[in-house]
């Protein structure tokens, strides 16, 4: 999860624990930590939203994306933008869901669950 938000983050990680799922959950707060820790630990899932310090959301996911290696990984991006904003910013590659802020939370544990079952 990719958030500069801690408040943000911490929320994050109270539901899901609370969700009792298989998995480990990691929290980041800017873009450059982000590509130095997806190439250590290579997640099935990344929950990032769009306005971050440092490389934003949608540089990020252009950057992994444009690496065969990262193309697999599940990516939410997340914002308080509506879609035509996003859209505005940037293009979105294929397969990108994009949650508007507040996130639904079974929304998104449905995405998770499912993440775990294609794993």
């Amino acid at each position: 999860m990719i958030d500069d938000d801690p408040g943000f983050r911490k929320l994050l990680l109270r539901q899901i624990g609370s969700w009792k799922l298989p998995i480990e959950v990691a929290t980041l707060s800017d873009g450059y930590e982000a590509l130095l820790q997806v190439e250590r630990s290579r997640p099935d899932l990344m929950l990032l939203d769009v306005g971050l310090p440092g490389i934003d959301g949608l540089q990020l996911l252009s950057t992994l994306r444009s690496h065969e290696e990262f193309n697999t990984m599940d990516i939410v991006l997340v914002s308080g933008l509506d879609k035509g904003d996003i859209a505005r910013k940037g293009t979105l590659p294929p397969g990108v869901l994009v949650l508007r802020k507040p996130i639904p939370m079974e929304q998104l544990k449905g995405l998770v669950q499912g993440s775990i079952d294609r794993k």
